[in-house]
């Protein structure tokens, strides 16, 4: 009976751990950001005066955030913005790294 215990509070143990596992594999969307897309829309979500005459949106703008669901943003990252300079991610990103991207833009809201 002992054991049965020990094997019991290893296997809550184990499920435990691969919760905290399986957050480290998302990916990080504040670097991926960083890295591909702060160059036009600014390192926190506002771009320069240049780039936002080319019509690069604040991402802290409320009016901007709220008039655009997650869906829209990832089908702007994966495919590119007609009209604009707004290139198409899909195959520089990953769907789950354009999620995580978008994920983070969601936060630059507060940040204005």
């Amino acid at each position: 009976m002992r054991n049965g215990r020990w094997i019991v509070v290893a296997v809550v143990l184990m499920g435990w751990m691969s919760v905290g596992i399986a957050g480290a594999d998302e990916p990080d969307g504040k670097a991926l950001y960083k890295a591909h897309c702060a160059i036009c829309h600014g390192v926190k979500g506002v771009p320069s005066p240049g780039f936002a005459r080319l019509k690069s949106p604040d991402f802290t703008d409320k009016v901007w955030q709220d008039s655009h669901t997650d869906a829209q943003i990832q089908k702007g990252v994966s495919r590119g913005v007609s009209g604009t300079m707004m290139k198409a991610f899909q195959k520089d990103l990953s769907p789950a790294e354009i999620t995580a991207v978008v994920k983070y833009l969601r936060t630059l809201k507060a940040a204005k």
